[in-house]
């Protein structure tokens, strides 16, 4: 066929099965649409990979790479709140790393490949909120259960965009982080929201 692709290198297929991941999960990667969708034959596959699970497993860990470098780089912002902020807009704001977040955490954390490498993931983002809130001054002692509920509530809102019937806006999707910063590192026994902001105090007006 003319114009098509003769070659393809490892990192090219893994690019493209991390980029059909975010759209289908693990039943996405497989050799023959990615083969398509890089131009090239199938047969070029089984020079570089010995089995389609290689494949799965090489796109795993560049995820969870992804996810490393995303942590590495926020690292280096001074400030622990602005750090935490940070680290959840740029994660929402990515499309696929957001994407792939939603399939291998919510809907393929069953597969047989996926589960350990996902569990791994998920507690690696939550020793990593505690200690950010930590050094935000929360205790240590609700730092753990914080940093837990950071998590869930940042699943939460990534399924917001896979369920919403319509392309969910992302100025909503950070103010609901926001929101989730400010909860997060509030003062230990403080209410929320605040008793002079009492919602059901302005209801009866």
């Amino acid at each position: 066929m003319a114009g098509r692709a003769t070659r393809s290198s490892r990192e090219d297929w893994i690019a493209a099965a991390y980029e059909a991941a975010g759209r289908g999960g693990v039943d996405a990667i497989a050799v023959e649409p990615i083969a398509a969708a890089l131009g090239v034959t199938k047969g070029g596959f089984y020079y570089r990979f010995a089995a389609r699970e290689e494949l799965i497993a090489a796109t795993l860990a560049h995820w969870t790479a992804e996810a490393r470098k995303l942590m590495a780089q926020c690292s280096g912002i001074a400030d622990p709140v602005e750090r935490l902020h940070s680290f959840l807009h740029t994660a929402v704001l990515d499309d696929k790393l957001r994407r792939a977040d939603a399939w291998f955490f919510l809907h393929s954390g069953t597969h047989p490949l996926v589960r350990p490498i996902a569990r791994r993931a998920a507690a690696e983002n939550v020793a990593w909120f505690t200690v950010v809130l930590i050094e935000a001054g929360v205790p240590a002692s609700e730092a753990g259960t914080r940093a837990r509920l950071c998590w869930s509530a940042y699943l939460g809102i990534v399924a917001g965009f896979v369920v919403a019937a319509a392309p969910k806006d992302r100025r909503v999707a950070f103010a609901e982080l926001d929101l989730l910063v400010r909860v997060l590192v509030a003062p230990p026994g403080r209410h929320w929201p605040p008793e002079d902001e009492d919602p059901a105090s302005d209801a009866g007006k």
